[in-house]
């Protein structure tokens, strides 16, 4: 949607939540330890790396991928016809000045009063198996999204508004605007104005260096 050139590559992190965690530590801090397992991987390359973590809070609890069926079924269950809210931690890290900008947002979701059966067969499906939470908004068998305050693209895994303005901030590119963008590709109107986006924005760190990390072991 923005227009850019990428490259998709796995970070074999550890994402267990630490404990006394918060929402925003956990989802900065997981979005950072991606970009800098990508980091060692490219070595000192001009390119951007763009990583992110989301984590799901429903009554004060931290709800991450599920560890297997069972739990992302008790997952849904909790979350069923109840709010909850989705933060994602966003990392913008240049690979060759190692300089690095981590923000987080937030957005409210409430859920629909899906039945046993429906949850059933999403839970079949696997889909839930690697999502915050045991479930994708976007799925659109399942749909388990009754409403929603804030950004879409936040609860697929990117709020995207949200990355548009740290690029824009870091490289100074000219990009598209996304709202409407969003709209038409997303199927869902865009509740965030760019022009207001950052104030949503719940944790801003300035550009600093950053300690560069040990290069991952070689496979065999």
């Amino acid at each position: 949607m923005l227009g850019l050139p990428f490259d998709v590559l796995t970070a074999p992190i550890d994402e267990r939540p630490r404990q006394g965690e918060t929402a925003e530590g956990m989802a900065c801090r997981l979005s950072q330890m991606k970009a800098h397992a990508v980091a060692a991987l490219v070595g000192e390359t001009p390119d951007w790396i763009l990583s992110a973590d989301t984590v799901v809070v429903h009554n004060g609890e931290l709800l991450g991928k599920p560890a297997d069926r069972a739990q992302a079924r008790e997952y849904l269950r909790r979350l069923r016809d109840s709010a909850h809210e989705v933060v994602s931690g966003v990392t913008l890290l240049n690979a060759l000045t190692f300089t690095q900008r981590t923000e987080t947002y937030r957005t409210w979701v409430r859920m629909r009063a899906y039945s046993e059966p429906e949850m059933q067969a999403y839970l079949e499906s696997d889909d839930a198996m690697d999502k915050a939470g045991a479930y994708a908004i976007q799925h659109e068998a399942f749909h388990p999204v009754a409403s929603l305050e804030g950004c879409y693209a936040n609860v697929m895994g990117l709020p995207l508004c949200m990355v548009q303005r740290m690029l824009i901030e870091a490289t100074g590119w000219a990009l598209p605007a996304l709202p409407e963008t969003c709209a038409r590709s997303l199927g869902s109107a865009c509740a965030v104005p760019l022009g207001t986006f950052g104030r949503a924005s719940s944790s801003l760190q300035p550009l600093r260096p950053a300690a560069r990390p040990q290069a991952l072991p070689a496979k065999n």
